[in-house]
């Protein structure tokens, strides 16, 4: 992303270099917040966000969200009129946003379009040159016959900066990666933005899995996420302390993923991107890369794995868990990154007819479209299945639990499991926002389905004996089962047989001995038949 460029401008080898050329029209001087950058040359261009300037020591370009320019020739950054300004993260700006704004216009009949300096409609395949850090581009929404009906600002941040605009009052709406903190939360609401915690101003649109790729022929099983930081930062340097080949390994990044490669690996371990990491200019160049370096890896897009091998995650209690959609939207795989919508609580009227867009069944369209992985309801696939099967049948369990265990196996046979998922806090039944909505999508997609059968299944964490864990696993399905037949207003559930049951600490997807990893446990699954 290019908010994350600063930590590859270390490759220019510009850090403390302060240069002296000769004054002239075009002169401009550059500083980085921290001072480790102070440059002056001749501004050669302006253009996307990138300032090119002629030095002393050569051609340099330098993302201008980075530095402070100074000098007549410094372009200015833009601020458009509009009816309203959202912001976001970088790959959530240019590549999210105009896919759902275009899905809006769709509605009636329209469409829409990001504008460029001049006002003229830009080309998808320019939109990321024409969204950068510090500028408010408009993006405008047309009717069936062409008028424009709505102008909205789409301003690139760093993630997380949306909510200090949000109380600032300098957008209504925050598309972010990482949640609101206690802070952010009592900021916009002392401002008068209201809860962003409420179901009306919170709305996870989107999900962004990232795979570990690797060549084709690597044969290193799994890793865990301990092992992948330690690759990352460095620290691990042969393949053989991970089970491989006694090779070094070569790793390989690019911009555009270093945000959330940091924060999903290395942010938590306050570890930092390996210098020996080899930079690529884009996300096809790395997998190429990869797959063509016997010894290399890399963290890259779900969706972007192409030719390279995806080498699943291993958890703390040695399960393997590989990346799939399946996995993915049901929350059992560990890199992914939630993109969830906040709206203050005083939006304008075309704030709010957008943000009530970002609910309809059109949604998972058109973030599948972008890119991003979507919400919609898959089932888990044959070899999942049949793993989950075969754990029951090889894993210890004490003698409280036979009873129940000799009921799911048989149960396990005849149904299939979907990818909706819910989840609860330590001894709750609460369903958070997310929940709600996902109750939302299942009552439609039962509806277009029609299942014969709906098995609403809770189960619990080993954080007490078996006998409470299942009382606590009966509450929570028997209360998801009524909040689906609360939602099926429409006679979804028509001719489907609903049944709820419940299995205890059974059938762990995650490691009991961490705390993460109990609160995956502490689920309500769906089944149908």
């Amino acid at each position: 992303m290019k908010n994350s460029k600063a930590a590859l401008l270390g490759s220019l080898s510009l850090a403390a270099l302060i240069l002296a050329g000769p004054v002239g029209a075009q002169e401009v001087r550059i500083l980085s917040g921290d001072g480790s950058i102070d440059i002056t040359g001749t501004l050669l261009s302006a253009e996307g966000g990138q300032l090119v300037l002629s030095t002393p020591i050569g051609e340099i370009t330098v993302d201008q969200s980075l530095v402070t320019c100074q000098g007549e020739a410094c372009p200015v950054v833009r601020q458009a009129d509009v009816d309203f300004t959202l912001s976001g993260p970088a790959d959530v700006s240019e590549m999210l946003v105009p896919v759902l704004f275009d899905g809006f216009a769709a509605r009636q009949e329209g469409h829409a379009e990001v504008l460029d300096e001049a006002g003229a409609a830009v080309a998808e395949a320019d939109i990321a040159g024409t969204i950068w850090p510090g500028s408010v581009v408009p993006i405008q929404v047309h009717d069936e016959t062409g008028a424009v009906t709505a102008r909205v600002g789409i301003r690139e941040v760093a993630d997380g900066e949306g909510f200090g605009l949000l109380a600032a009052g300098e957008v209504e709406l925050a598309f972010s990666k990482v949640a609101a903190t206690p802070a952010d939360l009592r900021n916009v609401r002392d401002a008068g933005g209201g809860d962003l915690t409420s179901f009306e101003q919170e709305d996870l649109v989107a999900l962004d899995g990232l795979t570990i790729i690797a060549h084709p022929d690597n044969p290193v099983p799994s890793l865990t996420m301990a092992e992948l930081s330690g690759i990352l930062a460095g620290e691990i340097v042969n393949w053989a302390e991970v089970g491989g080949p006694d090779a070094p390994i070569g790793i390989y990044a690019h911009a555009d993923a270093s945000e959330d490669v940091a924060a999903l690996l290395l942010d938590p371990v306050e570890k930092a991107l390996s210098a020996a990491a080899k930079v690529v200019a884009s996300a096809e160049e790395l997998t190429a890369a990869v797959s063509a370096d016997p010894h290399g890896i890399a963290v890259t897009g779900f969706h972007l794995r192409r030719n390279a091998r995806a080498i699943p995650i291993r958890d703390e209690c040695g399960a393997v868990i590989a990346a799939s959609p399946f996995t993915i939207k049901n929350g059992e795989y560990p890199l992914v990154r939630q993109v969830t919508a906040y709206r203050h609580g005083a939006a304008s009227d075309v704030a709010n007819e957008f943000a009530g867009f970002l609910d309809s069944p059109a949604l998972d369209g058109l973030v599948a479209k972008s890119g991003f992985i979507d919400l919609s309801i898959v089932p888990e696939g044959e070899a999942y299945a049949a793993g989950r099967i075969e754990a029951l049948r090889t894993t210890p369990v004490e003698p409280a639990a036979q009873e129940r265990l000799a009921a799911l196996v048989p149960e396990l046979e005849q149904v299939e499991r979907l990818s909706t998922t819910f989840r609860f806090p330590p001894k709750s039944s609460v369903l958070d926002n997310r929940a709600r909505r996902d109750l939302i999508r299942l009552v439609r997609h039962v509806g277009k389905t029609k299942p014969s059968k709906l098995y609403v299944v809770g189960f619990a964490d080993r954080g007490g004996s078996f006998k409470v864990n299942q009382r606590l696993a009966q509450e929570r399905a028997t209360q998801v089962a009524a909040e689906i037949a609360a939602a099926a207003t429409g006679g979804e559930l028509d001719g489907v047989a609903v049944e709820v049951q419940a299995y205890s600490e059974l059938l762990p997807v995650a490691c009991n001995e961490t705390f993460e990893g109990r609160s995956i446990n502490r689920r309500v699954e769906i089944w149908v038949k």
